[in-house]
């Protein structure tokens, strides 16, 4: 593997195109000659080119650069004296022929009246082929699209002859290479960065932007760099946020790049771009038109779409470039951006929250009714830019409402939103402004929601917990779905934090539930969308907090979900049925509901909302053998938790991905995930994610070999007598325990702390833990017999095939366990069938191990040979009453036939099943057509 390049961290995304442009620089003539960077301003191109630079100078490499500029375009051959001036010392050495025509255009002689462009060609090619000889080069050319004429077809002209080491970089604006150059060159359209992505540049700046900046920067930067970077300079340095009605004359490079083509526009063109700039987004062509004063005449646009500023897509408006936008509004004055939003206001009347919105941009100091009215229009803003555009909305209710409870309970709803948003640095701000706008402990406690939430998702789960308590403790909620919601995040940060003493007090706490409303009592759509808790996901909230407070968690859903319900009640309860799947080890329930629910919360655009689902559905997809779309949701999470910061999801996240992919052997790639999630909690704080993180280094170095290492790190997620030290997380290590634990020569010790895990755990654990729990006492069993009971019972887990990893690990165990015990003919179906397990899911850890135990038990890779081993190693009663079993027969008819007892039949399948390879009766056919003659 390739070290990184220490510089290769100055670059955020880009990754591909960042590695191209390395190889090219470092070795230069090896790939292609000649390189195009394309896109719009801002995009990165010109950062892409210092990376080439920087990485190129390191290597050793010669490095000649120019960059085209606007005021001499028409100057001749400066872009060539830009880029020759630093070698003018090679010029000298050079014949007279081809040092003459350099000094012309270099400026040291003067320009004769009829240039020879020829011989001015034959010279540059000659200096860069004497300069190539001497160390290999590499030409940047930044702007190029910009750069005189001439100097720009003499480079291309050299570039395609010159023999030695040399690569030619260039970039333009644009999505086309410069007319005059090969249209067959390379070239490549640098990308917008990826929501993720842009959190990470956003991060990266010096003052980091606060409140509703941080989405709202992200959304209209649109993924372009330079426009990331000068709104959070523009709402650091003002200290307002990107909203319309607060913009200010703040985005000074803006000027430079877009103000001056604007300024050169007519006054209409240029108020158009003005009301444009000023709409909210839902507006269209026709009333941009009209509110500006235009009436129906659509024709006014065709300077502004010539000037390439904006675009006319059917009925809307798009700016070509996040900044331009910026640069139409903060050009003008503030009374000509009031006036617009009064235009926009007066004219939709019929569009709710637009003119909320636009009467809000044009207010000037406090104004009850416009407050009123944009908290009124939150359900329609949902429904066009989800909890976003409702958090945005009820944020500048508050800010002019005159009543101080009034602010306090709008900015209480609006960090809501924004926590559903998937924005909970703003959430905070918000739900702190709540606190500074009331003592009413009755509103702070619908702050306290919020709160608790965001500190949940930011690895703080013992301060949320406590948020939660103190809430409780001061005022106890009357509101049943505050308290609802207040306990269903109290339980998460209990489960997250690990100590089992929360159980208690959440049970004390849930003594606070009121009792059921009225049915109906809050059944519109719209107060649904604001509700903390929807009525239709009550029940299922009350079950899963009892029964966690209690742990007895497991039992059946008691309702289901009316298919009528709002999007946010059949959201809330599918989050909800799915924690409650996931804490009760119930993988293929809690894929179903945490999928559906993702998907609900996908198709109203508030991802955000469900990112600690998201890391439980990832977690579930691993569990449950779906590996192919691993990959995918753990980038999508990834991508949410970045935007949001949520540190607990990202660590979530990071742990699944070192997980598989130590399973997959990419040990280095599990190595880095795994020490990066390190670094995004603390680990005493979190004791879920420090046990599910202690499991995936111990895992990591099994695979490494190093079985004691790995067994000293699980001893430290149980207690001295087995007790688990997280009730849920630590006991899926007792397998890996058991395992590391035999293969380093601690099996008496394993054998001790396995029987205490055991005792600790009960006698009725979940399906997932009693096939783990059996595979490590197998692993560990001092006797022969315990030893293949424990096995047998793991391998025919009537549930195993839910978890199928899992049980193919017991497959392979056991497989491994009666080859070493001379049975290699009943070992090769089981080990046969583990390794298809493994290949079809990806797990080539395992498949490795699985194939070589399948070659020394004699089997080979084939499935036919390995079924007819099986079946030929049956007696003749055992293939007679497999048979008939395969037919369909029940146990009592197959006893009748053959004159048995159903029992006796029962004891026989118990010992065809694992000869078979198969672990239910419904199996038994498909392997007999392909074993039986």
């Amino acid at each position: 593997m390739t070290a990184e390049h220490p510089l290769a961290g100055a670059l955020v995304g880009r990754d591909a195109l960042a590695a191209s442009i390395t190889r090219m620089v470092t070795d230069p003539g090896a790939g292609d000659r000649m390189f195009w960077l394309l896109g719009e301003a801002g995009i990165g191109k010109s950062t892409l080119l210092r990376h080439a630079r920087a990485v190129a100078e390191d290597a050793g490499v010669r490095v000649l650069q120019a960059s085209g500029v606007d005021a001499e375009t028409q100057q001749m051959f400066s872009g060539l004296q830009q880029l020759l001036w630093p070698v003018m010392a090679f010029v000298d050495r050079l014949p007279e022929a081809v040092r003459t025509p350099l000094d012309e255009m270099l400026g040291r002689a003067p320009l004769p009246a009829m240039v020879d462009m020829y011989a001015c060609r034959h010279a540059v090619l000659h200096l860069l082929e004497v300069l190539a000889e001497e160390s290999p080069l590499v030409l940047l050319l930044d702007d190029a699209h910009l750069l005189d004429r001439d100097s720009l077809d003499i480079v291309v002209y050299a570039v395609r002859r010159v023999a030695g080491p040399m690569t030619t970089l260039c970039s333009a604006r644009g999505h086309r290479i410069p007319d005059g150059v090969d249209p067959g060159v390379a070239a490549a359209e640098v990308p917008n960065l990826t929501d993720a992505e842009s959190a990470a540049l956003l991060d990266r700046q010096p003052t980091t932007p606060s409140r509703s900046a941080r989405l709202e920067i992200i959304r209209q930067a649109e993924g372009n760099p330079l426009a990331i970077i000068e709104f959070s300079r523009a709402v650091v340095r003002s200290g307002v946020d990107l909203s319309a009605g607060t913009s200010d004359d703040r985005v000074r490079r803006v000027q430079s790049l877009f103000s001056l083509r604007i300024a050169d526009l007519t006054p209409p063109t240029r108020k158009l771009l003005l009301y444009a700039a000023s709409g909210s987004g839902y507006e269209s062509l026709d009333v941009i038109t009209a509110a500006a004063g235009f009436g129906s005449d659509l024709s006014v646009w065709r300077e502004a779409e010539h000037s390439g500023l904006v675009v006319i897509d059917g009925r809307a408006v798009h700016f070509t470039h996040p900044l331009v936008r910026a640069a139409a509004y903060s050009g003008c004055s503030v009374d000509q951006r009031r006036a617009a939003h009064e235009d926009f206001a007066a004219r939709l009347v019929d569009d709710p929250p637009c003119r909320a919105w636009h009467r809000a941009a044009a207010a000037d100091g406090l104004d009850e009714s416009v407050a009123a009215e944009l908290e009124g229009a939150a359900e329609l803003s949902h429904r066009r830019g989800g909890f976003f555009e409702v958090a945005r909305a009820l944020e500048r209710a508050a800010q002019i409402s005159p009543a101080p409870d009034k602010a306090a309970l709008r900015y209480a709803s609006a960090a809501h939103a924004a926590y559903m948003a998937g924005d909970p640095q703003w959430g905070l701000s918000l739900a702190a402004q709540v606190r500074r706008a009331t003592v009413s402990p009755e509103i702070r406690s619908a702050a306290a929601l919020p709160t608790a939430s965001i500190l949940l998702q930011t690895a703080k789960p013992d301060e949320a917990f406590d948020v939660v308590r103190r809430t409780f403790a001061e005022y106890t909620p009357t509101d049943e779905s505050l308290v609802l919601a207040l306990l269903f995040t109290a339980l998460g940060a209990a489960h997250f934090s690990g100590g089992e003493w929360r159980r208690t007090a959440l049970a004390r706490l849930a003594e606070a539930i009121p009792a059921p409303s009225a049915p109906g009592e809050l059944s519109s759509e719209g107060r649904d969308l604001l509700s903390p808790m929807p009525d239709a996901a009550k029940e299922a909230v009350r079950q899963l907090i009892a029964e966690y407070s209690t742990s007895t968690l497991g039992a059946e859903a008691h309702e289901t979900l009316d298919e009528t319900s709002s999007i946010a009640a059949k959201i809330s309860y599918l989050l909800a049925e799915g924690t409650r799947a996931y804490l009760s080890e119930n993988s293929v329930d809690a894929l179903s509901y945490f999928g559906r629910g993702i998907e609900s919360l996908r198709e109203v655009g508030s991802l955000g909302a469900g990112a600690m689902g998201m890391a439980a559905f990832l977690g579930a997809l691993i569990d449950t053998g779906r590996w192919s779309e691993v990959d995918k949701a753990a980038d999508e999470a990834s991508e949410v938790a970045a935007v949001g910061r949520m540190a607990l999801v990202d660590a979530n996240v990071e742990i699944h991905r070192g997980t598989i992919e130590s399973h997959r052997g990419n040990l280095d790639v599990a190595k880095g995930h795994l020490a990066r999630a390190a670094t995004l909690f603390e680990p005493r704080a979190n004791g879920a994610l420090t046990v599910d993180l202690t499991r995936a280094r111990s895992f990591l170095a099994c695979v490494n070999g190093d079985f004691a290492g790995a067994y000293e790190r699980l001893r430290s997620v149980f207690e001295d007598d087995g007790t688990p030290v997280h009730s849920i997380q630590s006991v899926l290590g007792i397998a890996d325990l058991a395992w590391a634990g035999a293969r380093s020569g601690q099996q008496a010790s394993a054998r001790r702390f396995v029987t205490a895990i055991g005792r600790a755990i009960g006698s009725k654990p979940p399906a997932r833990i009693r096939l783990l729990r059996h595979l490590a006492a197998a692993l560990v069993s001092e006797t022969t017999r315990g030893a293949e009971r424990h096995y047998r019972t793991a391998v025919l887990d009537p549930d195993g095939h839910r978890w199928p990893v899992e049980r193919a690990r017991a497959q392979l165990h056991y497989g491994e366990w009666l080859r070493r015990n001379r049975r290699p003919t009943e070992a090769r179906p089981h080990l046969a069938a583990a390794l298809d397990t493994f290949e079809s899911v990806g797990a080539r850890t395992f498949a490795d191990i699985a194939r070589a135990e399948l070659r020394a038990a004699g089997g080979s890779r084939g499935s036919t040979p390995t079924a007819t081993d099986g079946w030929a190693s049956l007696t003749a009663q055992e293939q007679h009453i497999a048979t008939l079993a395969a037919e369909g027969l029940t146990n009592r008819q197959i006893g009748e036939q053959l004159h048995l007892s159903p029992r006796t039949i029962g004891s026989h399948l118990y010992h065809v099943y694992p000869k078979l390879g198969v672990s239910k009766r419904h199996e038994l056919r498909g392997m007999i057509d392909r074993a039986a003659p």
